[in-house]
């Protein structure tokens, strides 16, 4: 059994905007392009949360199968789409960094594999 989630980021923002449009247009992508695909597939949604989707397979080549059409679903239907709010994480750091040294292997012991 292959399981597959999907969430759109910045779904509390956008509910905090527009309540009803982004209501509106997560039960249309629902209805519209994920179910269809997920049935497509063979897939099972057994749990909706929000933005988020939960879904089961049998197989995982299934499971990939019906992301890509996702994307490719998403990618022609740009009306059903959510714009997310651009995020800033401030200026990028300045000056040298610091190396992160490798993790070191831990030593073998006589005895152990």
């Amino acid at each position: 059994m292959t399981t597959r989630s999907h969430s759109r980021g910045g779904f509390s923002s956008l509910m905090g905007q527009d309540e009803e449009g982004t209501l509106s247009r997560i039960k249309s992508l629902r209805r519209e392009v994920i179910e269809p695909k997920v049935k497509e597939y063979y897939g099972r949604v057994f749990k909706t949360t929000g933005d988020g989707v939960l879904v089961e397979f049998q197989s995982p080549v299934e499971a990939v199968r019906c992301a890509v059409g996702l994307q490719e679903a998403l990618a022609s239907k740009p009306e059903l789409t959510v714009k997310l709010p651009k995020f800033s994480r401030g200026p990028p750091p300045r000056g040298p960094q610091p190396e992160v040294p490798a993790p070191k292997k831990p030593k073998r012991r006589a005895g152990w594999l």
